[in-house]
């Protein structure tokens, strides 16, 4: 199932790292060397899911806060936990998730820890996308995309991605 999604904008990139700021610790970034060049690694390994997409996930899921303060959103994973972490999207809002019925046994554990709706469907993502964008329709719910959202796109993208973006400081009196 193929959608279209714009890039994410300037504003949305810029926006970004305060819709981490009161849920992520900033993550270290270390220099390895690699054939005697010198490799920076941002270290999100440090994050409560283990990876940066928790940061996707916190932009989009505020931004449709932002839009619809009681709205309800729903989402599709192969097993993910970013979508359901205890601290960034603990909040008052619903969340669906769908996942394949083949998912990890002890990622489907882990998210019965968290304030969601899980409903696991089908034996491949695609199916699990598939229905919660049939659902997200029935129920009128906001469905995003794990990836293919430009609020996800924003959210995941690198410090280094977001001073590419800047707008250079005008010397104007």
């Amino acid at each position: 199932m193929i959608r279209q999604v714009l890039p994410p904008s300037v504003e949305q990139i810029e926006a970004a790292p305060s819709r981490h700021a009161d849920h992520l610790v900033p993550t270290p970034t270390i220099t390895l060397s690699l054939r005697g060049r010198p490799v920076f690694v941002k270290m999100e390994s440090f994050q409560p899911t283990g990876s940066f997409k928790v940061r996707g996930a916190l932009a989009a899921v505020d931004a449709s806060r932002r839009d619809d303060p009681n709205g309800a959103v729903i989402t599709a994973s192969a097993g993910i936990t970013d979508w359901a972490s205890p601290t960034p999207l603990r909040t008052r809002r619903s969340r669906h998730r769908r996942s394949p019925k083949n998912a990890s046994v002890a990622k489907v554990k882990k998210l019965g820890n968290y304030m969601i709706e899980l409903i696991q469907f089908g034996s491949s993502f695609d199916e699990a996308q598939a229905h919660a964008m049939t659902l997200a329709d029935e129920r009128s719910i906001r469905f995003i995309s794990p990836f293919n959202n430009s609020d996800v796109i924003a959210g995941q993208s690198p410090r280094s991605m977001r001073s590419c973006f800047r707008r250079p400081k005008s010397n104007t009196s």
